[in-house]
């Protein structure tokens, strides 16, 4: 289930950076082994790249998140 993957991309996330992970939620991921979550104060999306251990703001909010994933999805289900 979507509930049980998420629990899992949290538990990834939190033993690559147990700081960081201890106050985010991981809320998905980009399929190339980096993460978006919620920081603490819930006011915008990050993303980790797991190359560069570094995180950085992606998203103004929780909405474009949602909308960009909606397109990626629309994208996806397209066929060539």
């Amino acid at each position: 289930t979507d509930a049980l993957i998420l629990e899992e991309l949290n538990r990834e996330f939190r033993k690559i950076e147990p700081e960081l992970g201890a106050g985010a939620l991981v809320i998905g991921e980009d399929g190339a082994g980096g993460y978006f979550f919620i920081d603490g104060n819930g006011s915008k999306v990050n993303f980790y790249d797991h190359e560069w251990q570094q995180h950085a703001p992606e998203f103004p909010s929780i909405r474009n998140y949602y909308e960009y994933c909606l397109e990626v999805e629309k994208r996806s289900s397209v066929s060539p």
